[in-house]
């Protein structure tokens, strides 16, 4: 049975993201575009796979060169955990070449050192950046799925935020205010705790109030308010001590009361909920 070398490689463009993979022969080359931001080992598992299904219908024993040492090892690990994808494809079709008599060797050559196969899948993988379609789909990494994950996270907060700079609520101007209280947050405190604590610097009103049921009565003091963060922070008797009244508005007295302090307020007199 005829003995045929096969070189593949990957190629990605860090500043546009574009991704491209290649095999070269002898007697024939493949060009393969890969969706954009696709990483660099997906784009080796590529060219192997599409070298392997090229071998196929030739009846042939294959041996791919490969200057990927990611590729190979991702194709060692007994159970992968991202690109599952690829590296089964990679595998099952390497299997059916070998369960109908042929063999497949897997052989790392060294890059950029003028082996002239893996010279020309090199240069193939640059010029298959230049398509211009995706013509390999894949699907994505999980590790690329977080990271998208994060990104439009990060977008959507930002965009958010400046909704919130350009027109802001009455719980922005709270926050606004109350988040240059500069004075160092409490550690080895409770959920509980933390959570009530964030509470008043938010402003954040309580259930009543977003209901539009109010009055409320105070549960410290007993006094009916329709206002039951500010009455807690301004004029509630049980919470006097502990903050710093001297201001005009409620939240500038919690961003003048230091978060040991608001801590301590909020553990033995809780805020309206």
């Amino acid at each position: 049975m005829q003995l045929t070398s096969i070189f593949t490689d990957g190629s990605v463009d860090t500043t546009t993201g574009t991704a491209a993979a290649a095999v070269h022969h002898d007697e024939f080359a493949a060009l393969y575009r890969l969706p954009d931001n696709s990483s660099t080992l997906q784009t080796e598992l590529l060219a192997i796979l599409r070298a392997l299904q090229l071998a196929v219908p030739r009846d042939m024993n294959v041996t791919i060169h490969t200057d990927s040492l990611g590729a190979i090892q991702a194709l060692q690990t007994v159970s992968p955990k991202d690109n599952v994808n690829l590296i089964t494809s990679v595998l099952a079709t390497a299997k059916n070449i070998h369960d109908s008599g042929s063999h497949i060797h897997l052989k790392w050559v060294p890059s950029h050192t003028g082996i002239p196969g893996n010279e020309a899948a090199d240069l193939a993988a640059k010029e298959a950046l230049s398509l211009p379609q995706v013509t390999a789909p894949i699907p994505p990494s999980i590790s690329q799925i977080k990271a998208s994950v994060r990104r439009i996270s990060h977008e959507q907060a930002v965009t958010c935020l400046r909704l919130w700079i350009t027109n802001p609520t009455s719980s922005a101007h709270w926050y606004n205010t109350t988040r240059t209280n500069t004075t160092p947050f409490p550690r080895n405190i409770g959920r509980k705790t933390r959570n009530a604590l964030h509470q008043v610097r938010i402003g954040y009103k309580c259930l009543t109030e977003i209901k539009g049921t109010l009055s409320l009565t105070c549960c410290h003091c007993n006094v009916e308010t329709v206002s039951p963060l500010k009455h807690y922070v301004m004029d509630c008797p049980a919470t006097s001590d502990m903050l710093a009244r001297g201001h005009a508005a409620a939240k500038d007295a919690i961003a003048n009361t230091s978060h040991d302090a608001l801590a301590r307020l909020v553990t033995h007199h809780p805020p309206p909920r």
